[in-house]
């Protein structure tokens, strides 16, 4: 029962890798797109220029940052989430 217990962390561990090298970014650039054909076809899109040219750049950006964050701590890297985040907010 032990070893198969080890073995079902193990495969477990293996899919959470899985998911954070593969569908996490796909589904953050599935976003993006998204987003962007939203901003691109809004039929008021000439008022608030500023914020929606804003916002076409928060969620690329924000990808840049975490992805390489979600897949270090994926791999078992020790990162301090709790000193990353004030360093984003700034």
């Amino acid at each position: 029962m032990g070893i198969q217990r080890l073995r079902l962390q193990y495969e477990l561990s293996n899919i959470a890798k899985a998911f954070g090298a593969l569908v996490l970014p796909l589904l953050l650039a599935l976003v993006n797109v998204f987003t962007q054909f939203v901003l691109n076809n809004d039929p008021k899109r000439d008022q608030g220029q500023p914020l929606r040219d804003m916002s076409k750049w928060v969620l690329p950006i924000l990808s840049i940052l975490m992805i390489p964050i979600t897949l270090f701590k994926a791999l078992g890297y020790d990162i301090r989430i709790e000193k990353v985040i004030p360093v984003l907010i700034c």
